[in-house]
């Protein structure tokens, strides 16, 4: 149901705004990591539900790897390369929290701006205004 799928994305979201208005010290970190797990849920919600534009998908494979995810959904849908390259830098500083022991800054700039191209790429998939 697409309705479902939307109405978990946009929680998703609202619960980044409501972490970055919190005065905890890794707020951001917290609320970058939840912005790239919902970014790439998304993507994998929609390669999943619509059938129309991805009948034989082989999601167990598509879905191994996230830029296996990205492949497929550029084949079919027209997202500009700066919204991808933008998810791309954002991926890795989320990798650099989570896999690295050196600890990253994430700025309020960078949750702002990650925030903004995941909701345009959502605008794309799933029509979603913010």
């Amino acid at each position: 149901n697409d309705a479902y799928y939307t109405m978990k994305v946009l929680q998703a979201m609202a619960a980044v705004k409501i972490i970055s208005r919190q005065k905890l010290q890794t707020r951001n970190r917290i609320a970058l990591i939840l912005l790239d797990s919902n970014f790439e849920i998304a993507l994998k919600e929609f390669i999943a539900h619509r059938t129309d534009l991805f009948p034989n998908a082989n999601l167990k494979t598509i879905f191994e790897k996230r830029h296996y995810v990205i492949d497929a959904l550029t084949k079919k849908v027209n997202i500009s390369p700066g919204l991808l390259e933008k998810a791309k830098h954002y991926y890795g500083l989320r990798n650099k929290l989570v896999h690295e022991r050196a600890t990253v800054d994430v700025a309020d700039d960078d949750i702002d701006n990650y925030s903004d191209t995941v909701q345009r790429v959502l605008k794309i998939l799933f029509n979603l205004d913010f």
